[in-house]
């Protein structure tokens, strides 16, 4: 069935809340919720703090009965004992526990704070990948087209993408037709209309059953420098052989990095990493590595899932190396951590290398041209000064202008739009374990 082909206004991401565990509640109030990121997101955010008050509450409630407990025991054990010396017994069992009460309690919640947050990491990532279910574009929206044979071209050709208008929009696909000003290649790589096939929206129990069935790792050992060539960042199927299946909490580090940044340097500073791990815990790392463990022959599912395998994972490794703050997935990915969960995730940064772009007029994520002079005085900052200096702009880019466009539209969406955005990566850098030593 088509649908309308009217412009329909700003459409901002769609998809369905969590309906399980201790967010049921979102669920059943959805009916009576606006249809839209930020409404969904806040009240997410709601129950959840609920719940967890709630949790602490019952804590607290338990440790007053165990120390009702505790005094019935004294006050049977003392039976026999003078009056004064029950008392004096109870009032010192008494202070005792509040004493350790008061010395311990932020150890005590601490624990069951991380308990918790463990318990539900993996509804968080599924309630920000349900929220990026959009859909097909509606009728009118822009649509870019991808030159498939531009890097296998000789020479290869520069322009990778091509401005489109999406014209129809059915249940299986949508018709988009291009509009760039740019003549097409010659090769017939790029036509003037082209059919998209639909993905398909997935609600939230669609998308655990997914993310749990695509949810791969790998083990630091089988890794290679040749992994992280830049020439093809692209999961292959020799590469996926490699992961193996695994479950939520097994992997030790989500990876975190840009493909533009030097193999070599991104190389020596993951191996520095490795190393203190394995003398910390006796053994190598489990990692979640794009190339690796994102499914070639499902790759637009598993990147539906890529919220959820960043809440999979024990930590998030960031490589921090200079184009890494340009890249808008890569922040993307370190925002998701931080959206939700409340006390501080765990995120690791890696800086390496020189904070310096090669490219001549490319951009920051500053929103400078690296050609200028503030750029210039900024180019050999720190990883955590430039995250306490961010501004998102028009300058952070995702290499596929349609991801961009879908991820610009969450983050607009959601609560304070790109100003919060902007804030909570700046506020990361106070809240973030750095990583000791920068590979140069």
């Amino acid at each position: 069935m088509a649908r309308s082909a009217s412009k329909s206004p700003a459409r901002k991401p769609r998809g369905n809340v969590v309906n399980g565990g201790f967010v049921h509640a979102v669920a059943n109030e959805s009916a009576s919720l606006d249809d839209d990121f930020a409404s969904k997101l806040l009240r997410y955010i709601e129950v959840r703090k609920e719940a967890k008050e709630k949790l602490l509450g019952s804590i607290s409630v338990l440790a007053i009965i165990f120390l009702v407990l505790c005094l019935g025991v004294f006050y049977q054990r003392t039976e026999d004992v003078p009056p004064r010396d029950d008392v004096s017994l109870a009032l010192v069992s008494l202070l005792s526990f509040l004493l350790l009460a008061l010395l311990f309690h932020n150890q005590i919640f601490g624990v069951v704070t991380a308990l918790f947050e463990k318990q539900h990491q993996l509804e968080d990532g599924v309630l920000i990948a349900s929220l990026l279910e959009s859909g097909n574009p509606d009728v009118g929206d822009p649509w870019h087209i991808h030159d498939n044979n531009a890097y296998k071209a000789t020479p290869p050709r520069s322009k990778k993408w091509y401005k489109g208008v999406v014209k129809a929009s059915y249940d299986n696909y949508f018709v988009v037709e291009v509009i760039d000003e740019t003549p097409l290649p010659l090769d017939g790589s790029v036509q003037k209309t082209t059919r998209i096939p639909s993905c398909g929206v997935l609600d939230a129990t669609e998308l655990v059953a997914l993310s749990k069935s695509l949810l791969f790792c790998v083990r630091y050992e089988d890794l290679t420098l040749e992994l992280f060539a830049a020439d093809n960042p692209s999961p292959t199927v020799e590469s996926h052989k490699l992961a193996k299946k695994c479950r939520s909490g097994e992997i030790d580090w989500f990876v975190s990095h840009s493909w533009r940044d030097d193999a070599k340097l991104k190389w020596a500073a993951l191996v520095e990493e490795a190393d203190s791990f394995k003398a910390q815990n006796g053994r190598w790392p489990v990692i979640w590595l794009d190339k690796v463990c994102i499914d070639q022959a499902n790759i637009t599912q598993s990147l539906k899932c890529l919220p959820v395998y960043v809440f999979a994972c024990k930590e998030m490794l960031v490589l921090g190396g200079p184009t890494y703050l340009s890249r808008l997935w890569c922040v993307w990915e370190m925002y998701t951590r931080f959206a939700i969960a409340s006390g501080t995730p765990n995120v690791r940064i890696k800086e390496f290398g020189k904070h310096q772009s090669n490219m001549p007029g490319s951009c920051s994520s500053t929103g400078l041209r690296l050609g200028s002079a503030g750029t210039r005085r900024r180019q050999h900052l720190p990883f955590r000064i430039q995250l306490k200096i961010f501004r998102l702009k028009s300058h952070t880019k995702c290499y596929n202008p349609n991801e961009e466009s879908k991820l610009m539209g969450a983050i607009r969406a959601a609560p304070g739009g790109e100003h919060a955005f902007n804030q909570t990566i700046q506020e990361l850098a106070s809240q973030l374990t750095t990583a000791a030593g920068t590979v140069t």
